[in-house]
């Protein structure tokens, strides 16, 4: 754990947001590539749904998601932003970090998989439906991002056609594989928001992303 850094702003709700840092790597951009693409699409799913679960069943926080993203060709980083439920932020930051550790520790179910796969079918197969009616900002957009990280865009078409084609790939033990390359990193960053002084700094927030995790044997 690098960096920390605490802010106090009363008319701001808690935050932690914390980073795992890789330096960013040119790619060749293929179909391969692309495959590994929605394979870390999937891990990060399967993360985020039991996450919300979490949440659901009386966890300590009330909101919380993990996501990847390659930035202006500087870092390839994989973020983790936590909303606690109220002051005990070290708890919601302890149960997000569980969440993942488990994750990391133990293959998903291949049920679990597939929920993932059919929600990912139905937007992929939406996509091109709605192809003729696509928004010249949007595409504009995913063009000048893509341009921005030197790699491309592919048609809505390719894309569902890419992911059928692979379905055989999304097995238990490619997501956890996957799982563990998100969450490897040179170094990880965090930042909080809290509306109240004193209750956190940067040592404390240095403290709690460093605590080791322990996972059940029964994931």
């Amino acid at each position: 754990v690098g960096e920390t850094r605490v802010l106090v702003e009363p008319d701001l709700p808690r935050n932690i947001s914390y980073a795992v840092l890789r330096p960013y790597v040119q790619v060749v951009d293929n179909l391969e590539y692309n495959r590994g693409m929605m394979l870390d699409g999937i891990a990060q799913a399967i993360i985020n749904r039991r996450l919300e679960e979490r949440a659901r069943a009386g966890g300590s926080y009330l909101y919380a998601q993990v996501g990847q993203e390659k930035l202006s060709r500087s870092a390839d980083a994989t973020f983790v932003n936590v909303t606690p439920l109220g002051s005990d932020w070290k708890g919601a930051l302890r149960d997000v970090r569980t969440v993942i550790a488990e994750a990391l520790d133990h293959a998903p179910t291949q049920q679990e998989i597939d929920r993932e796969l059919a929600e990912y079918d139905v937007a992929f197969a939406s996509s091109v439906e709605q192809r003729t009616v696509m928004a010249g900002a949007k595409l504009a957009d995913d063009i000048t991002n893509a341009v921005d990280i030197r790699e491309a865009v592919a048609t809505p078409e390719v894309v569902l056609d890419v992911f059928r084609k692979m379905r055989a790939r999304f097995t238990p033990d490619a997501i956890r594989d996957h799982t563990r390359q998100l969450f490897s990193g040179t170094v990880v960053r965090g930042i909080m928001n809290t509306p109240a002084v004193g209750e956190a700094d940067a040592d404390t927030l240095r403290a709690a992303l460093s605590e080791p995790i322990a996972t059940s044997t029964n994931a």
